[in-house]
């Protein structure tokens, strides 16, 4: 549109037309005088939308530029909220836990703390894991240092999203097998699905494992024909009366877990690291067949030393949960 016809319409100097239509599109800021200052008060205003909105600790830095009003650059709403003792991590992908659970983790963490690392090789560690075809996406917080495990700066665990569900155990430095959970054919995790499907692989590493266990402390003979327990979370194929009397049958051990501690079961280091190696993988499986076919590369990859090393964690785990009351820990 010529300018003269916006000057008809407008009814505004030519001067002032032609100096709006060719200003840029942001703010010029070529000097120290023209550039735009972001003071203390400033700075709070970004610190108190951040505490007062829960939502906000995950925005991008463009989404709480544009929210406090203050339309800086991702670098500069960096910067200020370094000044203010902020900083941009990963998310922790932890549960959420309640007062009860907290207790019961406390209380149990408080029976075990005198455990030495050969009671805690006595321990057939299980879990099962999703995971996620294309890759695990990160998922980033505006946090100070010391609220890194505060309830608003976890991350949820996530479902509902395409994935391979696998179950596995390792107990001292032998790994156990892994069993990839067929769901077209099984369905969901029940309990006559775990009896079925996983129950006689547990069943065979834990015969086996009883065997091998002595060897490992030095034992000069078995004091005990049964040493191994079994780990177990709450899930509900685990509590069903049937499986636990399918334990039972077989004079099988299990060890009483508090409900929602991953911190305490070191398998889930082996399910993240298997997780960060897939992800790093220049061509990321897609497919269920290319995702299985990955998932068993990186668990034949596992070492025993990185197991030694995962058991040999477990008082310092303990510690750590009791230092927190029973809540959220580093692990």
């Amino acid at each position: 549109m010529p300018f003269t016809t916006i000057v008809t319409t407008l009814r505004e100097p030519l001067s002032t037309v032609h100096a709006i239509c060719n200003e840029p599109s942001t703010p010029r800021r070529g000097g120290f005088r023209n550039r735009l200052k972001y003071d203390t008060p400033a700075r709070r205003r970004l610190v108190d939308f951040i505490e007062s909105h829960n939502w906000a600790r995950t925005a991008t830095y463009a989404e709480l530029s544009a929210e406090t009003g203050l339309y800086a650059s991702d670098s500069t709403i960096g910067r200020l909220l370094k000044k203010e003792g902020f900083r941009r991590c990963v998310t922790h992908p932890k549960p959420w836990l309640t007062q009860r659970q907290r207790q019961e983790q406390l209380a149990f963490t408080h029976q075990v703390s005198s455990w030495t690392i050969e009671d805690w090789f006595k321990i057939i560690w299980t879990d099962k894991s999703a995971m996620h075809r294309g890759g695990h996406q990160h998922v980033f917080v505006t946090q100070r240092p010391h609220k890194q495990f505060h309830p608003h700066c976890l991350q949820s665990r996530l479902r509902n999203i395409p994935h391979t569900m696998i179950w596995a155990c390792f107990a001292g430095v032998e790994k156990g097998p892994l069993v990839f959970w067929n769901k077209q054919e099984w369905g969901n995790i029940t309990a006559q699905g775990f009896q079925d499907h996983i129950y006689p692989s547990l069943k065979n590493f834990y015969e086996y494992y009883n065997r091998e266990y002595y060897m490992y402390i030095n034992a000069p003979q078995p004091f005990d024909p049964t040493p191994s327990i079994i780990q177990m979370d709450g899930a509900p194929a685990h509590r069903a009366r049937s499986t636990k009397a399918r334990f039972a049958a077989d004079q099988i051990r299990l060890l009483h877990w508090p409900p929602n501690s991953p911190d305490l079961n070191p398998i889930e280091a082996l399910w993240k690291m298997m997780k960060e190696q897939i992800a790093q993988r220049r061509n990321r499986p897609r497919t269920e067949e290319q995702m299985q076919q990955a998932i068993q590369e990186e668990w034949d990859k596992i070492t025993q030393e990185d197991l030694y090393r995962l058991v040999a964690s477990m008082r310092q785990r303990v510690r750590d949960v009791i230092v927190a009351g029973g809540g959220i820990t580093k692990w």
